[in-house]
């Protein structure tokens, strides 16, 4: 068995399917791969509203307790809000994590109209004319049965990722896990203060700006970038 392991944690209502075209440019000799399922994802719309971000938070901690357990050096890649958890486990159990990259990090959100546009097109049936976000962001979904007519049930559940986002930017100077934070210009969802807020608190963390990439969809040379910041973890 290997001595370390890389453990991929998914957003908000998201999925592992996030990481399908990343995982195989990790360098895998001497790590093994994990990806989880946080609770109340990888199901139907009444599982997640059961779930919150205490239960979200919860489930994390314990796959890192129960990889510790097996591994003496735990990687923790986290995509949006699998960043914040990723941030908040390493804070309180840092023992065995050697280094976090969060990708798309999450710690100040934006909205624009693009990207309220797209999210609600790919809670409607497939077109053939849509674009490839949508297309994306309806194949990466970890969360069934969403529509237009029941999309209130999200609030609770959205407004615990905006408090995530808060008690993360509280907390992030306590971090003494290496950090690295790869945000996008043209993400639709996450905004910019990201990494300098991340600089500003995290002096030492390494901080990426990748030029093209979406929340959801990136480039293939951009995944190269991510997964040589994942490599590089000593």
């Amino acid at each position: 068995m290997a001595e370390r392991v890389i453990l991929f944690i998914h957003g908000f209502m998201g999925s592992p399917r996030q990481f399908d075209r990343l995982i195989p440019l990790i360098e895998r000799e001497g790590a093994d791969i994990e990806r989880m399922v946080l609770d109340g994802h990888g199901s139907t719309l009444d599982a997640f509203c059961r779930s919150n971000r205490h239960s979200w938070q919860q489930s994390l901690c314990r796959k890192v307790d129960a990889l510790g357990k097996k591994y003496s050096s735990i990687v923790l890649v986290g995509h949006s809000m699998g960043g914040l958890l990723a941030v908040r486990t390493a804070i309180k159990r840092c023992e065995r994590i050697d280094g976090i990259v969060a990708l798309s990090f999450p710690l100040y959100v934006k909205q624009t109209l693009s990207g309220i546009n797209n999210r609600l097109k790919s809670f409607s049936k497939p077109k053939a004319n849509e674009s490839e976000l949508v297309r994306t962001g309806r194949q990466l979904s970890g969360v069934s049965g969403i529509t237009l007519l029941n999309l209130v049930r999200l609030i609770p559940n959205t407004l615990g990722l905006l408090k995530l986002a808060r008690k993360t930017r509280r907390h992030l100077s306590s971090l003494s896990v290496p950090l690295t934070a790869i945000c996008s210009r043209n993400d639709e969802l996450v905004s910019m203060k990201t990494i300098a807020f991340v600089q500003k608190k995290l002096p030492a963390a390494r901080c990426i700006i990748l030029e093209q990439a979406n929340h959801f969809l990136f480039s293939d040379e951009e995944y190269r970038i991510v997964a040589a910041a994942i490599n590089g973890i000593n």
